[in-house]
């Protein structure tokens, strides 16, 4: 069965790859995903539609178990599992509650005595082992959604460019995101900068260990 990917999203990693090879003195590499990018560009991009799991569905929720122990959609009377889809799927929209924490959806943070809690795909804030956070700290966080501390979430290539950054510059220990570039800093020392393409996680004036980049992969 053919594959397909996004050709936006697969350009701008191709480029930002290309920023990194330069970064590291790699002018020949980076030539060669530059070309790689035009490859792409001429291409015709596949006529597809991405496809809503059901799980991940706005009317998953209107499922019913019957009688014989299938989950049904009501509106059709199919039988369906979390894995299927079909062509009314809608995806889910952000539960109101990520926009006041200012979180998304299943990301991860701390609050409180609570570690690596999260808000689910419905809107319920749940403990790292899935159960209902406690009613005082909802009201808590709530109410003081600056208690609330986020991680950050790494990409795999990020972990791998952070190695590489750690290795190139010996003695760097963190990143900091300014609005047109990312610093390498030492200490108090700034050593490199980088493009802000290789670390997309990292927010506007943000500074991370670069400890917790290589240990933070998704």
């Amino acid at each position: 069965m053919a594959e397909y990917i996004d050709k936006t999203e697969i350009i701008k990693a191709i480029v930002a790859e290309a920023s990194h090879c330069l970064v590291l003195d790699k002018p020949a590499e980076a030539r060669g995903y530059i070309g790689a990018k035009e490859l792409i560009e001429r291409r015709k991009a596949a006529d597809v539609a991405e496809v809503v799991r059901c799980k991940d569905c706005q009317y998953y929720q209107d499922a019913k178990i019957n009688k014989k122990g299938f989950l049904i959609y009501p509106a059709s009377g199919m039988e369906i599992t979390e894995t299927d889809y079909c062509s009314y799927g809608a995806r889910m929209g952000k539960p109101r509650i990520c926009e006041v924490l200012g979180v998304e959806p299943e990301e991860k943070f701390d609050a409180g005595s609570y570690k690596d809690a999260y808000i689910d795909l419905y809107g319920t804030i749940r403990t790292n082992i899935g159960t209902l956070m406690n009613a005082d700290r909802v009201c808590e966080i709530i109410n003081h959604p600056d208690r609330i501390i986020r991680k950050p979430r790494w990409t795999e290539q990020e972990v791998e460019r952070a190695k590489a950054v750690r290795a190139l510059w010996n003695g760097v220990d963190k990143l900091e995101k300014c609005n047109l570039h990312i610093k390498a800093v030492d200490g108090t020392h700034l050593v490199a900068t980088m493009s802000v393409d290789l670390f997309p996680s990292l927010r506007p004036g943000e500074t991370v260990k670069l400890d917790d980049i290589i240990g933070g992969a998704e």
